[in-house]
């Protein structure tokens, strides 16, 4: 009948239009998709610049931290620690196998940047007692103070007990005196009664990027948190750790030469 082919007529065109949605549709969706991966190609893409740029500007920094002036000083011969930015996996690896490393951008404490000088440490520690050593030739060549052989012998440094603002004045004047004789502070933050400020200084710290070095090098829970303040010229021997050390410059810079553990033979047997 004239109506049924009109319905079987509807019904087809239903299909087409449906078949067309369908096809359009999936169109989109692959289109879609073709976009998602374009971006993430693009953004691959992008770090990967970003992270060349950064490693050649680490390479640069580098070159001009090994200048000839200074190796000059020494008769054996150095090579610079490899560096990286923070999101290089490369890090991990490094901490992994127990190789130093470098690390730069990793914003452990960038929130003390700027903020920790000393007349912010003078009002947060003020009157507070710190360990500081003397030298008078900024040598600081670490002793054991227990002494149990009774040895007589004149140390090369001296230790005191006074207030941050002490320590501070100290440095003051020997700065201007500029008679070779340094004041070195090493002192750890958990026997300090920090205030509110710097508590929450330290509670700012980047954490997550010590727990993934702790995790990838398979060591124990942080113990302790040493804060040092060093003059210029300040110089420590060469020793060993008994724990792993993360090291984080807040002002200033500090140059660190590492020995295989393969030269022990050839050292000191500091601290047994």
């Amino acid at each position: 009948s004239l109506g049924s082919k009109k319905a079987r007529s509807s019904d087809e065109k239903c299909r087409r239009l449906s078949d067309e949605v369908k096809r359009l549709q999936d169109g989109v969706e692959k289109s879609h998709d073709e976009l998602n991966r374009l971006r993430n190609e693009l953004e691959n893409v992008v770090q990967a610049r970003k992270e060349l740029e950064q490693t050649a500007q680490c390479e640069q920094e580098a070159k001009k931290d090994s200048d000839v002036e200074f190796r000059g000083r020494y008769t054996f011969p150095t090579k610079s620690v490899e560096k990286y930015n923070a999101s290089n996996p490369k890090i991990l690896e490094h901490i992994k196998n127990g190789v130093p490393v470098v690390v730069t951008g990793s914003n452990l404490t960038q929130n003390l940047v700027g903020k920790w000088n000393l007349k912010y440490l003078s009002e947060q520690l003020a009157d507070q007692t710190v360990r500081m050593s003397v030298s008078q030739n900024h040598k600081f060549m670490y002793y054991s103070r227990e002494n149990d052989g009774n040895y007589k012998w004149n140390p090369t440094y001296e230790v005191r007990q006074g207030t941050f603002r002490n320590f501070v004045q100290l440095m003051e004047v020997l700065n201007e005196a500029d008679n070779g004789t340094r004041v070195y502070l090493q002192h750890l933050l958990r026997e300090l009664d920090l205030s509110d400020a710097m508590e929450n200084d330290e509670e700012n710290f980047n954490w997550d990027f010590i727990e993934n070095l702790k995790l990838a090098g398979g060591w124990g829970q942080l113990k302790d948190n040493l804060f040092l303040v060093g003059m210029r010229d300040v110089t420590t021997p060469a020793h060993y750790d008994s724990m792993e050390n993360i090291f984080t410059m807040v002002s200033g810079y500090k140059r660190c030469f590492l020995f295989d553990p393969g030269q022990f033979s050839g050292f000191y047997p500091y601290p047994v």
